[in-house]
């Protein structure tokens, strides 16, 4: 409360509230845990199996001194058992199997980068939206002072007899317009608000303190994109890499259902 933030400040924010980011992580993990589990296929299996038991045998007896009519006899054992079993060779099964936990686990990770950059440039686009959203509002509020000192003065005119009817009332309709002007764009200013809390994945009923964008200057000059730069981009984006992985995927699960056909 109190503080203001800037762009970097509110996409710390986003970063760690967003769910868009907070899902890629934990998809991120869960593929990461995939990798491991495939990985353990080639350790040994151990498998430990106990078995025991209690037998009570009574036996009735003849009439006799003692008094006893039978006796009863237990009879109580363990038998442990312990089993492993490694598979030494299975025609590149486990192999194709870690692969395509690696390329999973990998498309998981650009997925997660990915996730974060569409979040950054969310709030990006939102952020500079909201600062050009106030400055149309103080703009509009200029207006409509200007036209209440032009009615002033068109009405003081007329009061004089230097003006005419006419003249107050285009001044009139010009503050009207001006106040319905305002009125708009204090609403777009909040819608734009809205737009920025959501895009940083916050609550909605979250009240905070932007920084104006006012006093900042544009670049004297923006380079256009070569070819080249063009290309960059396309090769270190998380989509096509993602869809890279997904491919070397299906290729790795290939190869482990074609292995499943041979003899263990």
């Amino acid at each position: 409360a109190g503080a203001s933030y800037d762009l970097p400040a509110l996409i710390d924010i986003a970063a760690r509230h967003n769910p868009q980011t907070r899902i890629a992580w934990e998809q991120a993990r869960q593929a990461a845990l995939a990798v491991g589990m495939a990985e353990a296929t080639y350790l040994p299996t151990l498998t430990a199996t106990v078995i025991g038991g209690v037998q009570r045998v009574r036996t009735p007896l003849p009439d006799n001194i003692t008094g006893m009519d039978a006796f009863t006899t237990t009879v109580n054992g363990v038998v442990p058992a312990l089993l492993v079993e490694w598979l030494l060779f299975d025609f590149g099964g486990r192999k194709a199997g870690v692969e395509a936990a690696e390329h999973t686990s990998f498309a998981a990770n650009i997925a997660f980068t990915g996730a974060h950059q569409r979040v950054i440039y969310e709030v990006t686009i939102a952020y500079y939206r909201y600062g050009a959203a106030q400055a149309r509002e103080r703009a509009a509020e200029k207006a409509l002072t200007n036209s209440r000192l032009i009615q002033d003065a068109a009405e003081r005119r007329n009061d004089q007899g230097l003006g005419t009817t006419v003249q107050v009332a285009q001044a009139r309709q010009q503050v009207a317009q001006s106040n319905l002007r305002l009125v708009e764009a204090r609403g777009a200013r909040r819608d734009a608000y809205q737009a920025l809390l959501a895009a940083m994945g916050v609550s909605p009923m979250t009240e905070i303190m932007v920084d104006d964008v006012a006093d900042r200057s544009l670049p004297e000059t923006i380079a256009e994109p070569t070819e080249a730069m063009i290309a960059t981009a396309l090769s270190q984006r998380p989509d096509v890499l993602a869809a890279y992985s997904r491919l070397k995927t299906s290729e790795a699960s290939i190869r482990a259902a074609e292995a499943a056909f041979r003899p263990p």
